[in-house]
């Protein structure tokens, strides 16, 4: 789902792009922390709890599937960018880089380059600076 929710932002379909990653989302965690409206409030939960198998999922990918709420947290980035949601951004873009690894450099890169896009609109120059 969160492959698709890229292809699909790749296209500038963003309501499907939405749709995808709440899929992949749906994936992480139990039923009822799904019952919010916010989107990335999935991830607030994850980042408390830590992500975990759910007992009807088979992950064949477990590096890839540890990665997970990085890669949403920076679909999520990207998303709020195109709905020119600046906060909403900062806050995605954040999430993602304390989630990611220090060795995924390209999902670093465009969380920090979107950071530095809005603290570039913003006239924060120094902050984007430091993320460009």
């Amino acid at each position: 789902s969160a492959g698709m929710a890229w292809e699909f932002l790749n296209q500038g379909e963003l309501e499907s792009a939405a749709h995808y990653l709440r899929q992949a989302e749906a994936w992480l965690v139990s039923d009822a922390a799904m019952e919010t409206e916010s989107p990335g409030a999935t991830l607030d939960v994850l980042e408390a709890a830590g992500i975990r198998e759910r007992a009807d999922m088979v992950v064949v990918d477990t590096e890839q599937f540890q990665l997970l709420p990085a890669t949403i947290a920076v679909a999520r980035t990207y998303l709020a960018q195109s709905h020119g949601d600046l906060d909403a951004t900062v806050v995605h873009g954040q999430r993602a880089l304390r989630l990611l690894p220090p060795e995924s450099h390209l999902q670093r890169g465009q969380a920090s380059a979107l950071l530095g896009l809005v603290y570039w609109a913003r006239g924060e120059l120094d902050k984007a600076y430091h993320f460009l």
